[in-house]
C-alpha cells in the first residue's frame, strides 16, 4: 500500500475545511429585549407668531416583551424669573402622553409654541411607563427659544414657473447660522410621489444673502413650466449642526 504524502494530507484537510465552511449556518435572530427602547426626537418648528406650533415626539426602537401602559414626553420649563424647574425631568413633572398604541418608529404630536419672551429653557425627554410600573427614559434634550431664528413662509407665487416663496424673519436668535432658505417638494404629474413635510433631503433653495430681519423672495427651481402640487417651508441650518424648519405652505 502506498503511503499518503504529507503534501497530499494537507491538501485533503484544506478541501475538507473549505467544504465545511461553505455549508449554510443558522444564525439565530437577536432576541427581543425585555423592556422597550425609546429615543427622544428634537423639537421641530420652534417659531413665534401666527405659526407658534411646535412638533415634538419620540421614536420607539425596540418594543420589548413587557406591556406598555403609556408613553410620550416628560418636560420641565424654566420660565423667565422662576427657578422652579429641573434639568432632569421625570414623570413627576409635566407629562405629554401620546394617544397611540406603541409601535416601532416615530410618534409625534403638535404642542403650543414656546415663546421667547416668557421661557428661558425647556428640558424634555421621552418616557415609557410599563404595566409593572417601571419607567424607561430617553436622552435629555434642551431647547432655548431665544437661540432660534423666528422664520416663516408668508407667500408662494403659484405652481407655474418662475415659482418663488417669501420668507419673513422676525427675530435672529443667538446661535450662529450657517445657511437658511426654503426647502420644498413637488410633483409634476398627479400620480408622482411627494412629501408633505419637505426637508433638506428633498429640494432646497438657499438664500444668497446673510440672514437679516424682514422679508425676502427666494426662487424655487423646478423642471418644466409648472408643477401639479407643491409644499414649501423655511429652514435654518446652524453652525452647531442643528436644523430647524418653519411652517408649511401647500399648493
Amino acid at each position: 500500500m502506498r503511503r499518503i504524502s504529507l503534501q497530499f494530507s494537507v491538501l485533503l484537510a484544506a478541501l475538507f475545511l473549505f467544504a465545511f465552511s461553505c455549508q449554510d449556518h443558522y444564525v439565530p435572530e437577536e432576541p427581543e429585549p425585555e423592556t422597550l427602547q425609546i429615543k427622544t426626537l428634537p423639537i421641530e418648528s420652534p417659531i413665534n407668531g401666527e405659526y407658534s406650533r411646535t412638533k415634538l415626539g419620540v421614536a420607539i426602537e425596540k418594543l420589548g416583551i413587557k406591556p406598555v401602559k403609556e408613553f410620550g414626553l416628560v418636560i420641565s420649563i424654566h420660565w423667565i424669573g422662576d427657578n422652579d424647574y429641573t434639568e432632569q425631568p421625570t414623570t413627576s413633572n409635566q407629562t405629554l402622553s401620546i394617544e397611540e398604541a406603541p409601535s416601532l418608529g416615530e410618534h409625534t404630536f403638535t404642542e403650543g409654541g414656546f415663546e421667547r419672551d416668557e421661557i428661558a429653557e425647556v428640558y424634555y425627554r421621552a418616557y415609557a411607563e410599563l404595566a409593572d410600573g417601571q419607567v424607561i427614559y430617553g436622552e435629555i434634550m434642551k431647547f432655548t427659544p431665544l437661540d432660534i431664528v423666528g422664520i416663516r413662509v408668508t407667500d408662494v407665487s403659484g405652481k407655474s414657473a418662475p415659482i418663488s416663496g417669501t420668507v419673513d424673519i422676525s427675530s435672529l436668535g443667538a446661535v450662529d447660522v450657517e445657511e437658511y432658505g426654503l426647502v420644498y417638494s413637488y410633483k409634476v404629474n398627479s400620480n408622482d410621489p411627494i412629501s408633505s413635510r419637505p426637508t433638506l433631503a428633498d429640494h432646497k433653495a438657499k438664500s444668497a444673502i446673510p440672514i437679516k430681519l424682514g422679508k425676502q423672495e427666494i426662487t424655487l427651481p423646478t423642471p418644466g413650466n409648472s408643477v401639479s402640487h407643491l409644499y414649501v417651508r423655511p429652514y435654518v441650518k446652524y453652525k452647531n449642526g442643528n436644523v430647524f424648519y418653519g411652517n408649511i405652505s401647500g399648493h
